[in-house]
Parts: C-alpha cells; sequence; structure tokens
C-alpha cells in the first residue's frame, strides 16, 4: 500500500510539472485559448500533451501549406524559391525591417499581426490568393473579417474581368496579348477555388482552350507552356500530359523544363521505374539544366515519388 501511494504521489507531481511546462511553452497564445488547453492537458494526464501536440502539429502543417498545396505550389516553384535569395520583387524594395506580407501570419504577438494584415486588407494591398485564404481561417475575427471582405471583393472583380474576356473571344482570340492577359485571370481566379465540381469542369476547359492557343501560338513560351500542364495534372490528365511532354522534347530537346514536367507526371503516378529510367538517361545527355532543375532531379531521384 505504501508503494501505491509513493508511486501516485511521484506521478501526480510529475504531472504538475508537466501542466506547468505546458503552461511555459503557451503562454504566447490567447488567454481563452491557453486556459482551454490548459484544462485538457491538466485533466487528460500524458494523453492530454499527445492530443495538443498533435493539435499544434496540425495547426502549423495548415498554415504553412496554405489552402491548396498541391493548387499548385509544385515542388520546381518552391525549390527556385528556397535558392532565390531575393524574395522581394524589383519594382517595389521594402527596408529591413519591414515584416513581408506572407510572415505576418506567422507572428506570436497577437496585436501586431492584426494590425499589419487589416492595415494591408483595408489599404487593398494585400490580394494574393493564398495569404487571404490563410487570413480567413486566423483565430482573431478582425482579420478574418477583413480577409473574406478582400477575397469576395477579389473574386468578383475577377469574374466581372473574366466575363469581359469571354465577350470578346470570337474577335481577339488570334491575339496573342489578349491571350494572356485571360490567362492570367482565369489562373488567379482558380487559385481562390471556391467554386463547386461542375464551374470546375467547365472553368478548366476554358482555361485549357487559352492555354491551348497560346501554346500553339508561342511554343517557347515556358511560363504557359508549364501552366498548361499543370492544368493537365490538376485533371488528373496525366496521360494527355505525357503526349504533350513528347512532343514537346522532341521539338526542345535541350531545355530542362519539358524533362522536369514528363518527371514529375512519373511522380504524380507513382511510376519508380520510368521515374528512374528517366533520370538515368539525363547522364551525358545535352540537356542544358539548371542548379535548381538538378536539385530536383536529385530530390525526385532519392525515391520522392
Amino acid at each position: 500500500m505504501d508503494f501505491t501511494i509513493g508511486g501516485a504521489g511521484i506521478f501526480l507531481t510529475l504531472h504538475i510539472f508537466v501542466v506547468i511546462a505546458y503552461f511555459l511553452f503557451r503562454r504566447t497564445f490567447n488567454v481563452q485559448h491557453m486556459l482551454a488547453e490548459m484544462l485538457i492537458v491538466f485533466f487528460l494526464p500524458v494523453a492530454g500533451v499527445m492530443l495538443m501536440m498533435y493539435c499544434s502539429w496540425i495547426r502549423m502543417k495548415v498554415a504553412r501549406e496554405g489552402v491548396d498545396e498541391d493548387n499548385e505550389k509544385h515542388l520546381r516553384k518552391l525549390m527556385e524559391a528556397e535558392l532565390n535569395t531575393e524574395t522581394i520583387s524589383a519594382e517595389v524594395m521594402y527596408s529591413n525591417d519591414i515584416v513581408p506580407l506572407n510572415d505576418v501570419l506567422y507572428l506570436e504577438k497577437v496585436g501586431d499581426k492584426r494590425n499589419l494584415l487589416t492595415t494591408a486588407i483595408r489599404q487593398s494591398a494585400l490580394n494574393d490568393s493564398t495569404i487571404l485564404k490563410r487570413a480567413i481561417r486566423d483565430e482573431e475575427r478582425e482579420v478574418s473579417h477583413y480577409a473574406v471582405s478582400m477575397a469576395t471583393n477579389q473574386v468578383s472583380i475577377l469574374e466581372k474581368q473574366m466575363n469581359n474576356f469571354q465577350a470578346e473571344w470570337d474577335a481577339k482570340r488570334t491575339d496573342v496579348h489578349y491571350l494572356h492577359q485571360y490567362a492570367e485571370v482565369i489562373k488567379q481566379y482558380i487559385a481562390f477555388d471556391i467554386f463547386d465540381e461542375f464551374t470546375a469542369v467547365k472553368l478548366f476547359e476554358r482555361y485549357n482552350k487559352v492555354l491551348q492557343l497560346i501554346y500553339t501560338m508561342e511554343p517557347e513560351n515556358e511560363l504557359y507552356f508549364e501552366d498548361l500542364i499543370n492544368l493537365k495534372f490538376k485533371q488528373k490528365q496525366y496521360a494527355e500530359a505525357e503526349n504533350i511532354l513528347t512532343l514537346h522534347i522532341k521539338r526542345y530537346s535541350e531545355n530542362e523544363l519539358g524533362y522536369l514536367l514528363l518527371l514529375k507526371t512519373y511522380v504524380l503516378q507513382k511510376r519508380r521505374k520510368d521515374v528512374d529510367a528517366l533520370i538515368k538517361s539525363f547522364r551525358g545527355s545535352k540537356i542544358h539544366f539548371s542548379a535548381e532543375g538538378m536539385r530536383l532531379v536529385r530530390y525526385w531521384g532519392n525515391g520522392e515519388s
């Protein structure tokens, strides 16, 4: 009996220390959130801590991935972003003491985060769909409220622009500048991901038609070619993407983009043998791979498929 009581006492002491440690670790959260977690940790020894750690991991993972993780911050662009130390556009230069809007949502001080975001949204400085969607899910009501208003306004503007471009389709479909503008508007609208399945089918068909025309006129334009292939991935039309890429590679045999997108086609379908065979074919070839391209090849070559 003495042993049992002593063991319970030790367990209770350790549990109290764990609760205190958890309180210190979570002290930067808002009071209501923190107290709710504290109650769970206190009344669910061990399991409470594990549950809260898992919830925190999920919350951080979702916040960092955004709403659309294939939609589509695809791996090549992520790697380019990592290698590119110049994260600020050439048109606008900021001083070192200004926090980029993309990082504002990670600020621990709720007041600073709220003030920066709401100011940016009120001034229409925040129009990136990924940041807006994350802001909508923020636990601060004021931030979420303004983000919803801004996103609604952005979507409404894009819908009007798409309708205007579609009205000019017959007259301007041979004008590549018009097609570029139309494609960009549809791409921005798709990024918000606020449409139902039926609308998505129609929207993707329209986008595909625009991108196909651009590719016909400018097959060397890698930006829109990559958008075309990524659209095929989004539609899960892998066979069609592979056919387009095979023809593109024959035409531009020394450019890396076609090979990287073909490699991605195999990775998305988990075709490990084809991935290995394609990477093996790169050895001794005349393909001009950039540093980013080589990193991507090595990444997928290590079995990340």
